[in-house]
C-alpha cells in the first residue's frame, strides 16, 4: 500500500513528484482550451502527441546568439569549473561520486550554517587562489551542486581578479536515472545563453541542440580527456553554431507555415 510506495520512491524526491503530478493534472484540465501548443523539446512534443492526439503541438528552436562563440573562445582552456544543477537523485549523486579524486575539490568547499544548511565558502576560495597565485595549476572541479547564476558570476570574477584568467564553465547534465533517454533543451539553452558549455553524460535520444554540446557516455571519459574535449569543442563551435541556427530557422519557418494554414 502507501508504505511500500514510499519505500520504493526516494523520500527527498517526493516533493518534486507531487509538484509534477499537480502540474500534469492542471495540464489535462486546460489543454483543450488552446488552439496551438508550443514546446522547445522534440521529445516532449512526441509525448504530447501520443497522449493528446486531438491537440496541435509544434516544436520551436531558439536561435543561439553568435556572441556565444566569442565567450567560449576567450575562456581559459585549462581552468575548468564543472558544475551540476538540478534535482540530486541517487543515480546522479552516485555518478558524481565516481569522479572525486585527490586532484579535485582543492579550492572549493562548503561551510555549515546550521544543522540543515550549507553555504559555498567564498572566503576559502579567495584565500586558496591567492596562495597558489605564483604556482599556476589546472583546476577541474566537479562537486558543487545547485550553483546559482549570481554565485557563478562571483566565482568567475574572483578567478579573473586573482589569477587574471577567464574561467571556463561547463554545466553537467546527468540523467535522472540510469535508463533515462531524454535531454533537457531548456537547460542547454540556458547554459549557452550564460556562456557555459553544456556537457551531456550518458546516451540520449538525438535532438537538434545536442550538436551544441559536448556529448560523452560517462564522467570518466570527461575526466580523462577534459582538455582535448574542450579544445575540440572550441575548434568546431563556430561552424556548429552556424549549422544549428540555419536548421533552427528552417524548422521554425515550417511551423509558421503550418499555423498560417490553419488560421
Amino acid at each position: 500500500g502507501l508504505i511500500s510506495l514510499l519505500i520504493f520512491f526516494e523520500f527527498k524526491n517526493l516533493k518534486s513528484r507531487l509538484y509534477f503530478a499537480t502540474r500534469d493534472k492542471a495540464l489535462k484540465r486546460f489543454i483543450n482550451n488552446f488552439d496551438f501548443h508550443f514546446s522547445l523539446s522534440e521529445d516532449l512534443s512526441k509525448c504530447f502527441k501520443k497522449n493528446f492526439s486531438n491537440i496541435e503541438i509544434y516544436t520551436l528552436y531558439p536561435p543561439i546568439d553568435k556572441n556565444y562563440v566569442r565567450k567560449i573562445e576567450s575562456a581559459n582552456n585549462d581552468m575548468i569549473l564543472s558544475f551540476f544543477s538540478g534535482n540530486l537523485t541517487n543515480f546522479r549523486k552516485n555518478t558524481l561520486k565516481k569522479i572525486r579524486s585527490a586532484n579535485t575539490n582543492l579550492f572549493f568547499r562548503e561551510k555549515r550554517v546550521n544543522l540543515f544548511k550549507k553555504n559555498f565558502d567564498l572566503e576559502f576560495l579567495k584565500s586558496e587562489l591567492k596562495r597558489i597565485k605564483l604556482s599556476y595549476q589546472n583546476l577541474i572541479f566537479l562537486d558543487v551542486i545547485y550553483l546559482q547564476d549570481n554565485l557563478l558570476k562571483e566565482i568567475k570574477n574572483i578567478f579573473k581578479k586573482t589569477l587574471k584568467k577567464n574561467l571556463l564553465v561547463i554545466e553537467l547534465y546527468i540523467s535522472q536515472r540510469e535508463d533515462w533517454p531524454y535531454l533537457s533543451p531548456m537547460r542547454i539553452i540556458r547554459s549557452l545563453r550564460q556562456g557555459f558549455i553544456p556537457l551531456n553524460i550518458g546516451v540520449y535520444e538525438i535532438i537538434l541542440l545536442d550538436q551544441m554540446c559536448i556529448n560523452i557516455r560517462n564522467l570518466s571519459e570527461f575526466e580523462n580527456n577534459a582538455h582535448s574535449l574542450v579544445l575540440d569543442y572550441k575548434a568546431n563551435i563556430k561552424s556548429k553554431l552556424k549549422k544549428y541556427n540555419h536548421n533552427a530557422i528552417l524548422e521554425n519557418k515550417k511551423v509558421l507555415i503550418k499555423i498560417k494554414s490553419r488560421l
